[in-house]
């Protein structure tokens, strides 16, 4: 589920990720793997300024729409850091959220627009990327 291909990750994200990875990372917590496939990604990320970075490239806080090839279903979000995706989700589902320490968050982080995960999930585009937009602390 996990591709090794190389992936692009801001320096302000992997910065905030790090800090993530820190701050919940220990081996009695139910996200020890989450956190430890995020910390491989990172150190694996070919890292960029956020002015540098790709503007068809998922970092944190992008709005992405994945479509299934088979079904050809639609799913759109934004990939979020934890506490984001739990303050909305008590707000509800208009919000389509999905948090980094997920299958799908890990699965997008740093992969582009035509990219295909899970041999049949095509990443068809990307919505809204903050750094696209000038947004460079989000």
């Amino acid at each position: 589920m996990f591709k090794t291909d190389k992936r692009t990750v801001t320096d302000f994200d992997a910065q905030r990720l790090q800090m993530l990875i820190a701050a919940a990372h220990h081996p009695e917590s139910g996200l020890y793997a989450w956190l430890e496939k995020l910390r491989s990604l990172l150190q694996e990320a070919e890292r960029v300024r956020s002015e540098e970075v790709d503007p068809g490239c998922v970092t944190m806080n992008s709005r992405i729409r994945l479509q299934d090839t088979t079904s050809l279903e639609i799913l759109v979000f934004t990939l979020v850091f934890p506490a984001t995706a739990m303050k909305r989700f008590e707000r509800g589902f208009e919000e389509s959220d999905v948090s980094i320490l997920s299958p799908i968050g890990l699965s997008v982080l740093g992969r582009k627009a035509g990219d295909t995960i899970c041999r049949r999930i095509r990443i068809a585009d990307v919505l809204y990327q903050p750094e696209a937009s000038g947004h460079y602390n989000l």
